[in-house]
């Protein structure tokens, strides 16, 4: 197992940045085990919800 760790600046999408990052890395599977900062604007989907 590969640890990463990687900083956002601000006004930098995450879901982008978490994209490339991947693709700069070349890997094939993995999870954010933790994350600390703020965000502008965020949506959350709930495992279940339905719209």
């Amino acid at each position: 197992m590969k640890t990463y760790a990687f900083r956002l600046r601000k006004g930098q999408d995450i879901k982008k940045e978490n994209k490339q990052f991947v693709k700069d890395n070349k890997i094939q599977a993995g999870i954010i085990l933790s994350a600390v900062g703020c965000v502008d604007k965020a949506v959350l989907r709930m495992a279940g919800a339905t719209p």
